[in-house]
């Protein structure tokens, strides 16, 4: 008995370490010795039997006077392709990640930066225009 309970243990913990593995990593911006954690997020597609095109957005409400310096998407099981805008455009941020051929699609999303300054004034919106997007493809070649 303490046998098969060792063998289950030891397939367990070898098929966790497989899925942490497999987690994609984009990372945008540059951390800052004193930038902070100004907000996570996370989010998954609907569960389906058969793989199809599945896609997400994640999606950071910031505040009036915050300024985003740094972003990290951990994305699972895998991605073709995502885009967002440039860091600065907002006070808030947003990515769209896309995946072909897969039953889900999740993804975490952590936002660093600077929060306002308290009784610094801002301006409530930044200037409306068309977005700056990024588009990142990942190619295994």
């Amino acid at each position: 008995m303490g046998k098969i309970l060792i063998s289950t243990s030891v397939v367990l913990l070898l098929l966790l370490g497989q899925t942490c593995a497999w987690y994609w990593n984009i990372v945008i911006g540059n951390r800052d010795p004193n930038d902070v954690l100004l907000g996570f997020t996370r989010g998954a597609s609907n569960f389906t039997t058969t793989p199809q095109e599945h896609d997400l957005r994640l999606h950071f409400d910031g505040t009036p006077g915050n300024n985003i310096t740094f972003v990290h998407v951990s994305i699972f099981p895998d991605y073709y392709f995502a885009y967002y805008p440039s860091l600065g455009q907002y006070y808030d941020f947003w990515i769209h990640i896309h995946m072909s051929n897969t039953t889900y699609l999740t993804a975490e999303m952590y936002v660093y930066g600077f929060p306002p300054t308290p009784g610094a004034q801002v301006e409530p919106e930044k200037p409306q225009h068309e977005a700056i997007l990024t588009t990142i493809y990942n190619d295994k070649n």
